[in-house]
């Protein structure tokens, strides 16, 4: 695979943007969304598995969304796709819909990126957690909104360059929700702890 190819950075794009999607539904579905309460029973089950797959989830999400808007001009990213795409002849009215979305982002994506970089991809050493989280000062639906501009970016491209567009499936989410609704309604429980495998510590010394 020629990841220079402007046709496979479209569906690294594509895939990206239904990534960052995916995993904030998921955080959503256990930190935000209206339905966390009928899910309580069933993660607090669990509730160190839980804890940490939220987090993971945000991370993930995160991460994937800061790709999509950085700039850099060795990574693969909307703006820089843009410039490519603007070489090998892209319409105008794809230029500045593209351009008109990367603006309406750049604020939004400004302030995710505080948590990438001061939390995920690095750990600051002056700003903690609550303090990058009150700096970025950035909500779930903003969050939301930046996906979507996300998508509808890649999608403008993409068509301009016959693929087809992309969405999020609903799969994954309702997956999870009928998880922790059967998990609720028949009171799993899996094993006792000391019946899970785990992966040998390299370490010296005793394992934990």
């Amino acid at each position: 695979m020629d990841m220079n190819d402007l046709e496979t950075k479209l569906d690294a794009l594509a895939q990206l943007a239904l990534r960052a999607r995916c995993f904030f539904d998921f955080w959503w579905l256990y930190e935000g969304s209206p339905n966390r309460e009928k899910n309580l029973d069933a993660m607090n089950q669990y509730s160190e598995f839980f804890r940490f797959d939220t987090h993971s989830h945000q991370i993930a999400y995160t991460m994937y969304l800061c790709q999509l808007f950085e700039s850099k001009a060795n990574t693969m990213n909307i703006s820089g796709t843009l410039r490519e795409a603007r070489d090998r002849g892209l319409p105008q009215k794809n230029i500045a819909g593209v351009e008109q979305l990367l603006r309406e982002a750049e604020p939004i994506a400004g302030n995710l990126v505080i948590i990438r970089s001061n939390l995920f991809a690095h750990r600051s050493l002056s700003l903690g957690y609550d303090a990058a989280f009150a700096k970025a000062a950035i909500t779930p639906n903003q969050i939301g909104h930046l996906y979507d501009i996300g998508l509808e970016a890649v999608n403008l491209l993409r068509v301009a360059f016959g693929q087809d567009e992309q969405e999020v499936s609903a799969l994954p989410t309702e997956d999870l929700s009928r998880l922790l609704k059967d998990m609720t309604m028949n009171g799993y429980r899996l094993g006792a702890p000391d019946a899970c495998e785990r992966v040998p510590s390299t370490r010296r010394g005793p394992s934990y």
